[in-house]
């Protein structure tokens, strides 16, 4: 039997789509609605922001500098999601670090099934979540549960 590797998304896999992939995987694997909802959510304000920023929607093109940018948009901006009227109170004032935080670790569970299902490489994968500078924000769960996240990429390696 001959299987063909896949070596990152092939040309034209949107990253909308692999947010679509994620968010069907996470429901098949039997994740309750809430967590599929909170994913779904996160990811989509993701989306959003990437859309506003212009940024490329070839996954291949992201860098960890984009998910900088992205959670210090989460963590600064007081009118987020563009956002007005009834409804958007939340969204109109600055996030406690633990927001962000639930941020980042969307961001890092959808980039590990990313590389876990061959569309980045391991390589790419682990520097995206190695944003640096991340301990002045967050405590020592948070530092060991990315720690976890770059162990696990590199025991896909070998698998």
């Amino acid at each position: 039997m001959v299987t063909a590797a896949r070596l990152g998304a092939p040309p034209g896999t949107s990253l909308k789509s692999l947010v679509t992939g994620f968010v069907l995987t996470k429901q098949t694997e039997g994740k309750s609605p809430r967590t599929v909802e909170f994913y779904s959510k996160n990811l989509k304000r993701f989306l959003w922001y990437v859309q506003r920023q212009e940024w490329p929607d070839d996954i291949r093109m992201l860098t960890e500098w984009h998910i900088r940018a992205f959670l210090n948009y989460v963590a600064n901006e007081t009118n987020r999601w563009g956002l007005e009227g009834n409804g958007s109170e939340t969204a109109q004032h600055k996030v406690t670090h633990t927001t962000v935080h639930h941020y980042f670790v969307v961001l890092a569970t959808f980039f590990g099934w990313v590389v876990r299902e061959g569309f980045l490489s391991k390589e790419k994968g682990r520097k995206i979540l190695k944003v640096q500078n991340l301990s002045k924000h967050y405590n020592k769960e948070v530092i060991k549960f990315l720690r976890n996240m770059e162990k696990e990429l590199e025991m896909g390696a070998m698998h």
